[in-house]
């Protein structure tokens, strides 16, 4: 099985900013998983209209849904928003590793 990296996010952003690097892990034999976090898969300068009722525990709670059906635990990637989810994952005990 191939080691899973997820790689997140951060606010105003899509899963788009991870390009470069997605290819350069998959080409290293990982498998990439980069999810958009819920709100944030349009374009990033123009907000979806319920995106200020979110909390950052809310994106844990999608990110924390989405870790638990992969295959084994991931070691998650985070930049900005996304270092803070990556954070929160690591105190779920659900990760393998995770760099902020």
């Amino acid at each position: 099985m191939k080691r899973i990296l997820v790689l997140v996010h951060g606010a105003w952003a899509t899963p788009h900013v991870w390009r470069h690097w997605r290819q350069r892990f998959e080409a290293g034999g990982w498998h990439v998983v980069a999810p958009a976090l819920r709100h944030h898969d349009g374009e990033p300068l123009s907000p979806h209209p319920d995106l200020a009722a979110l909390s950052v525990e809310d994106y844990a709670e999608d990110l924390a849904a989405r870790i638990v059906r992969l295959p084994a635990k991931p070691v998650v990637v985070g930049h900005g928003m996304g270092g803070v989810l990556a954070l929160k994952m690591a105190a779920r005990g659900l990760v393998a590793g995770s760099v902020l």
